[in-house]
């Protein structure tokens, strides 16, 4: 998680095994919280949020991510019987 304010980067953050995370003792004002997937993952919600914070108030964001499904391989399957060269096809012209 990196958290901005006016423009610039104003802390970090690394979620927990739980997947919580804290910036504490913020002044009020105006914030951008953004999140980056974990490799292998999709967010399910957007990854920033631009926060207003209130003298305080303790604001909960949550973000959802998922696994990828991993492609399985398949294997290519040639045909068994080729046809001849030269076989004709059917055309429809329309």
């Amino acid at each position: 998680m990196r958290l901005y304010r006016d423009g610039g980067l104003l802390d970090e953050a690394t979620t927990a095994a739980d997947g919580g995370y804290e910036f504490a003792g913020l002044a009020p004002g105006d914030y951008t919280l953004v999140e980056t997937d974990p490799a292998g993952y999709v967010s399910s919600t957007g990854n920033n949020w631009n926060l207003t914070l209130v003298a305080g108030e303790t604001l909960t964001i949550n973000f959802g991510d998922y696994l990828t499904d991993t492609p399985t391989p398949t294997a290519t399957i040639m045909p068994t019987a080729m046809p001849p060269i030269g076989a004709w096809l059917p055309l429809v012209l329309k």
